[in-house]
């Protein structure tokens, strides 16, 4: 009967513990899959070179929603890239 009674409290306990644990151990694979260079996050949609036409494009005239369509993705997408220099 006691038996019955301690157990959930030992599944709490290792509960508590492993909650404890999980960000440690997330922190350090992510800086383990960073170390050898992998990318976190989403993969970009648009290749660097059709960042780089759109780019030119935007910069000759073109509208976000007319590049948008061209390459199939959001106008945000393309918002996005006027954003950043690379």
């Amino acid at each position: 009967m006691f038996a019955l009674r301690s157990y959930p409290a030992l599944l709490s306990v290792q509960f508590l513990t492993d909650r404890a644990v999980t960000p440690t151990r997330t922190a350090e694979g992510r800086s383990r899959a960073t170390a050898r260079g992998q990318h976190m996050g989403r993969p970009p949609s648009l290749t660097p070179q059709q960042q780089a036409e759109a780019r030119q494009r935007r910069a000759e005239g073109a509208t976000l929603k007319e590049l948008a369509r061209s390459y199939d993705v959001s106008p945000a997408t393309i918002s996005r890239l006027s954003l950043v220099t690379a």
